[in-house]
């Protein structure tokens, strides 16, 4: 379930929202929102994240990323190194979402 202006939106369920140049919309929710459909008629940046993402050790860090439209995914990518005092069971790599279209 989400919130969207003071409105709640269960899985499944849908909402338009027109926004205007500059303008920013936050959508916070307790659950997971994998698979959410994001469509716009105009070029727009999304992002995603954590506020207290846990990679499996102890330590719990707010991540962020950008979402990058389907149109741009590959099959192969390039991942850097981890410092070894940061890395945590070796290299993390997560794909979800792969339905999901922007």
């Amino acid at each position: 379930m989400v919130m969207v202006l003071g409105l709640r939106y269960f899985a499944g369920e849908t909402f338009n929202l027109t926004m205007n140049a500059f303008e920013v919309m936050s959508v916070r929710s307790v659950g997971d929102l994998t698979g959410t459909d994001i469509t716009a008629t105009d070029k727009i940046a999304c992002f995603s994240g954590n506020v207290r993402a846990s990679n499996g050790g102890r330590s719990r860090d707010h991540l962020a990323s950008q979402l990058m439209p389907v149109s741009t995914w590959e099959t192969e990518f390039a991942i850097a190194p981890a410092p070894s005092s940061l890395r945590v069971n070796g290299r993390i790599v997560r794909k979800s979402a792969i339905f999901s279209r922007f």
